[in-house]
């Protein structure tokens, strides 16, 4: 029992021995080493902070600039869109009033050829100015497709008058 117990008292002191030895020489080296990596790191948590808000406003001026050229381009669309109805609107006008103007034609030159007023060569001419007529207006046609209905038409009563001239 003598025997375990100095043994158990030898490591006990070599415990302890080993403990001082460690304060003494270790540990201030290993407490300034571990105060640093703390400092690093408390560095290294205010850059990523710092980064973060930086980041962050950069974010909400990128934000703040996407809706600005989102309400201009949607500012730039109707004013497109508007000039786009005003132009088709006056395109619409011109065609009508074209229409309306060769129809007036048409319907003059129809008239005087059912009443005989003119001769041969007149019904020429006029058969002439009709055909040039119908030209116009198929181009006409062919450039504003929502006009078609109206043309046709007047290209139909254009192809009865002819026929029934041809008779």
């Amino acid at each position: 029992m003598n025997i375990l117990l100095s043994e158990q008292m030898f490591l006990v002191i070599s415990f302890v021995l080993a403990l001082w030895l460690l304060y003494k020489f270790a540990y201030k080296k290993l407490n300034k080493q571990i105060d640093k990596s703390i400092e690093d790191i408390r560095g290294t948590i205010t850059n990523n902070e710092k980064a973060k808000k930086n980041a962050e406003d950069e974010i909400k001026k990128m934000r703040l600039e996407i809706e600005r050229l989102e309400k201009s381009a949607q500012a730039e669309e109707a004013n497109a869109r508007k000039e786009a109805k005003i132009s088709n609107d006056n395109n619409n006008k011109k065609i009508e009033h074209i229409i309306l103007e060769k129809n007036r034609e048409y319907e003059d030159a129809k008239l005087a050829l059912e009443r005989n007023f003119f001769s041969k060569a007149q019904k020429e001419y006029i058969e002439n100015v009709i055909h040039t007529i119908r030209e116009r207006l198929e181009s006409v046609s062919k450039d504003k497709g929502f006009q078609e209905k109206a043309i046709e038409r007047s290209l139909n009563m254009l192809e009865e008058y002819i026929e029934a001239n041809e008779r």
